[in-house]
């Protein structure tokens, strides 16, 4: 093996833990019209995140040409962030081993790592797909995809308690300049007063107003239902770095998200941006036990000293549920009052 690949092989990246423990990873690619993140079952190994996607996906197809991603994982409370390039290893594209050697060299251990530590879904795959439930999807080849971090840090709640690589700003730097209709001090509709893993005021917002109500058109029952209580959630958002996949809280009441407001100081993020909130749901092992949906459009920042509230106008939503999907071109009305939990005055 050529002395460049083997020392590229043996580099081993800081490991945030919860990536590493985390079956469930969310990766953030950017598309023309923003961030757009989704959950792979994942394995984190020598130093890279490693995850499967069907070659005929928009993962799979924006990652030969726009290779920076953003990376989520939770574990409990904890939860850890990550930026980094990703490369792509199809066995029907001879170019992409090319372009990745290192990764191409560790790729046949990797997929068989991978495959022991996701057995159940990978028994659950196969039941789905002998019962006829995944049809001609079923047999879409899959490409690899490894992803080297760039940067990365850990969270408790909504404290930044380690950082690695280089980010753009820190955690203690001033926050975006507030957009207009935050509010005083930077709280959104929700407040972001809350402490870390609390629950909405009961009846709705800080403003004692109920939040709109998501119009979600043609998204199956089960999935439209996610919108319905307050629940881990992941916002894509743009950043100088690429996109940024930042853990949070779905309110319900505000339809709209919460993260850590240090994350947008760590990376110097803007307060408005293209982004994404992804809700998902996991009922059992394999395909058909997998929904979710994901919202796209103009996003907002509300900064406060512990937390950011996220809203996001009407734009468009994807949604799968099992192996079938399908998108909205439209999220209701397209006036700016009917966003996403958008920000009034406190």
């Amino acid at each position: 093996m050529p002395e460049d690949v083997t020392s590229a092989v043996r580099a081993s990246a800081p490991t945030p833990a919860p990536l590493a423990a985390a079956r469930r990873v969310y990766v953030a690619i950017e598309t023309r019209s923003g961030p757009h993140v989704t959950p792979e079952l994942a394995l984190w190994w020598r130093g890279r995140l490693w995850c499967f996607s069907a070659r005929t996906t928009l993962k799979s197809r924006l990652v030969k040409r726009r290779p920076q991603v953003g990376l989520c994982g939770f574990v409990g409370d904890d939860a850890a962030v990550a930026t980094g390039d990703a490369s792509l290893l199809d066995a029907f594209d001879p170019s992409t081993v090319l372009d990745a050697l290192p990764e191409a060299a560790l790729s046949g251990l990797a997929a068989g790592r991978w495959g022991l530590r996701h057995l159940p879904n990978v028994a659950g795959y196969a039941l789905d797909l002998a019962s006829g439930r995944l049809g001609r999807d079923g047999l879409t080849p899959r490409a690899l995809i490894a992803v080297r971090p760039a940067a990365t840090a850990v969270l408790d709640g909504t404290r930044v308690v380690r950082r690695d690589g280089a980010w753009p700003g820190a955690v203690d730097d001033p926050g975006p300049d507030l957009p207009s209709g935050c509010g005083h001090g930077g709280r959104g509709r929700s407040g972001g007063t809350r402490e870390p893993g609390g629950t909405s005021e009961p009846g709705g917002t800080s403003d004692g107003t109920s939040g709109p109500d998501p119009d979600l058109g043609p998204v199956p029952e089960r999935t439209a239902e996610l919108t319905g209580d307050r629940r881990r959630c992941v916002v894509g958002w743009s950043s100088r770095l690429g996109p940024l996949a930042l853990p949070g809280w779905w309110d319900p009441a505000g339809s709209s998200a919460q993260v850590p407001a240090a994350l947008f100081r760590l990376a110097s993020l803007e307060a408005t941006s293209p982004a994404s909130i992804t809700l998902d749901d996991d009922v059992r092992p394999g395909p058909g036990g997998k929904h979710g949906l994901v919202v796209r459009g103009e996003g907002t920042a509300c900064v406060g000293d512990e937390e950011a509230t996220i809203t996001v106008d009407a734009g468009k939503v994807t949604w799968w549920d099992g192996t079938d999907t399908g998108a909205t071109a439209q999220l209701g009305p397209a006036a700016p009052s009917d966003a996403w939990g958008a920000c009034r005055p406190g």
